[in-house]
């Protein structure tokens, strides 16, 4: 199998669009397609109240707590569990975000120290042309240590990364969407997605969309694993994710569905 990668360089705020429709994915809603199977090395874990690793909702508790104060916007409605906070000044979801989404918070804890991961396998079978799309948000002050990628494998052969997220620590007072209550929050060492540069962001407060990330790659097989790896050593930082997406041509007889929801093109940020 021949395969190689490019980022697909995309602004503005409009939608972005590829080639082909959707051949598999996500949206960690019940709305799978192609899905074979899903593995988690923390199997959705929480460590406590400012930990969590997995899918969740503003409306549900982790491990008994509400939702880590880095990933929930409470500055007008608080999110199960918690209570409003009107300086509020982290989270990536507010009151706009009513479905699931991947969050990650301080996932390298005491019960589950080093890289965390976890991993999809999708039925691609006889597709061409294939691109990955997955809405990306973050917010905090990030350590140099702090690391997110995704990697695809088809049929078991090397992994290729597509996306990876470090921390830019030469960014101070990064500004970000505003929250809920209209403030608009400054962090410190954003994450950046090392070849594009683009500065990761919250959602949107009136929408809960994340900006969507898209890459095109090369390759053909029967299967493909998206790995995801999280290396976050922090409660005052968030990374999420969501509506993941391979898009492409499907083969010959079958019919590509057009779901999952809208994505928004990712968003260059000036510093």
């Amino acid at each position: 199998m021949r395969m190689c990668t490019a980022l697909l360089a995309v602004a503005g705020t409009a939608s972005a669009s590829l080639a082909g429709g959707v051949i598999a994915g996500t949206n960690f809603d019940g709305g799978d397609i192609g899905l074979i199977s899903f593995t988690s090395s923390d199997d959705d874990n929480a460590n406590g109240a400012g930990d969590m690793f997995g899918v969740r909702s503003r409306s549900s508790l982790v491990g008994g707590f509400g939702l880590p104060f880095a990933i929930s916007d409470d500055s007008v409605a608080a999110a199960a569990g918690n209570t409003v906070f009107a300086a509020d000044n982290l989270g990536i979801f507010g009151q706009a975000k009513t479905d699931n989404f991947f969050g990650v918070v301080d996932s390298n804890n005491t019960p589950h120290p080093g890289t965390s991961t976890a991993s999809w396998i999708f039925n691609i079978s006889g597709a061409s042309g294939m691109s990955l799309a997955i809405d990306i948000g973050a917010i905090g002050d990030f350590e140099s240590s702090d690391n997110h990628s995704f990697a695809i494998s088809i049929d078991g052969g090397t992994a290729v990364e597509l996306l990876r997220f470090e921390a830019a620590e030469a960014i101070d007072a990064q500004t970000y969407r505003a929250m809920d209550s209209g403030l608009v929050p400054a962090h410190n060492d954003p994450l950046r997605e090392v070849t594009s540069g683009a500065i990761l962001d919250k959602a949107d407060a009136i929408t809960g969309a994340l900006d969507t990330f898209l890459v095109a790659f090369s390759g053909s097989g029967s299967t493909l694993e998206l790995i995801y790896t999280a290396n976050q050593d922090s409660g005052s930082e968030a990374f999420a994710f969501d509506n993941i997406q391979i898009r492409g041509v499907p083969a010959p007889g079958t019919l590509a569905l057009l779901g999952l929801g809208g994505f928004a093109a990712v968003r260059r940020r000036r510093a």
